[in-house]
């Protein structure tokens, strides 16, 4: 990773806060950077060149909105499994269950038996 990478520039802040603010955007951005290097196995100039091109498009049509997601290769969508990692991918997957399938709390169960009768 180089200052390329990042485009780094002097910025120039007045209060500690606002310098302390800044440092903990940086350092999080770096081990954002770090990680999503690290899974995607490539430079991450590379990797954001080669996702960048992926974006949806909301369109208005009287009043109701229609998203539009992006086509995924098979290879960026490898790319994108890696990167987000497995835990990433069950979180999603759980979302995408009707409600009656998904796993309820204890305190939402209480006073149930456990089949749900």
């Amino acid at each position: 990773m180089s200052k390329t990478d990042l485009r780094a520039r002097p910025i120039f802040h007045h209060t500690r806060g606002a310098v302390e603010a800044h440092l903990i955007i940086v350092f999080a951005a770096l081990a954002v950077s770090y990680l999503i290097q690290h899974r995607g196995g490539s430079a991450i100039g590379k990797l954001v060149e080669r996702l960048r091109p992926l974006r949806s498009a909301t369109i208005a049509i009287n009043g109701t909105h229609h998203t539009f997601p992006p086509e995924i290769d098979s290879g960026t969508s490898d790319l994108i499994d890696r990167i987000t990692g497995p835990e990433t991918r069950t979180s999603q997957m759980s979302q995408l269950r009707p409600e009656s399938e998904r796993t309820r709390s204890p305190a939402a169960c209480r006073g149930r038996a456990p089949n749900g009768v």
